[in-house]
């Protein structure tokens, strides 16, 4: 697999876009900014987006992509869990705040086509199988086992601490990436229990659930862009060889 880097920040500000990763070129793993991409030729090409949760920094960009691909004659797959295609529906693609793009340009080809996944269950998309695993953030949130026949990474969401994700892990064949959450430095640690993310401390608390092999890389992501100074600092001090933070632009096979 192909992992592309388009957003790994759990927010906006010069230099930092939101969550978006690309797998092959053609899959979206969640909408927060698609601006790295090279343009219409490059967008053009995702034929499919799976979404973890509603926040906004996780599907800002899924709009302005869905019309984009209406012009071009193409639509977009959208998948999500009932609770997230039914808040797309009622809050996004609701005709106030954006066109009902289900039925636009006609009901026939629509610029979305909306595919419900269960907590759990896995979906088929251009040979890759997706698993949606349930996570513990503020409103239904699930990561995902992404797998083809040679590897499998996983995906955290939005997360606090869980404990289902890290079953998957231990129970996944060729584990080769696990890309997770930190949102907030340590001595932020109330926050990010309130509102259900980590810090570099309370990672290392999870990462002890998941018996990870060394082959298996950790990237870092959805940093908090005012905290992003101190929580690498605070990464950094970790000294795990496996660890990264991942970058805008950043690309790896797995």
């Amino acid at each position: 697999m192909r992992l592309r880097v388009l957003g790994c920040y759990g927010g906006e500000l010069l230099g930092h876009q939101s969550t978006a990763f690309l797998i092959n070129g053609h899959l979206l793993i969640d909408a927060g900014s698609v601006n790295s991409l090279g343009g219409v030729d490059e967008i053009s090409k995702i034929r499919h987006v799976v979404l973890s949760h509603i926040h906004l920094d996780h599907i800002k960009a899924l709009p302005f992509i869905a019309e984009l691909l209406a012009e071009g004659g193409r639509g977009v797959e959208v998948f999500g869990t009932e609770e997230t295609i039914g808040f797309l529906k009622q809050h996004i693609f609701n005709g106030s705040v954006w066109p009902d793009l289900s039925r636009l340009p006609t009901p026939e080809n629509p610029a979305v086509r909306y595919s419900t996944m269960r907590e759990g269950g896995t979906v088929i998309v251009n040979g890759l199988l997706v698993k949606a695993i349930p996570v513990n953030h503020t409103v239904p949130t699930t990561g995902f086992l992404i797998s083809d026949s040679l590897a499998s990474m996983l995906y955290s969401g939005d997360t606090g601490t869980t404990d289902r994700i890290w079953s998957e892990a231990n129970n996944a064949q060729n584990l080769r990436a696990l890309m997770v959450e930190v949102s907030y430095p340590n001595r932020l640690k109330d926050r990010a229990v309130i509102t259900k993310h980590l810090t570099p401390h309370l990672l290392t608390e999870e990462l002890k659930k998941a018996g990870l092999k060394r082959e298996t890389w950790i990237g870092v992501y959805h940093l908090k862009p005012p905290f992003v100074d101190e929580i690498r600092k605070e990464i950094c001090g970790l000294r795990m060889d496996n660890l990264i933070l991942l970058e805008d632009g950043d690309t790896f096979e797995t």
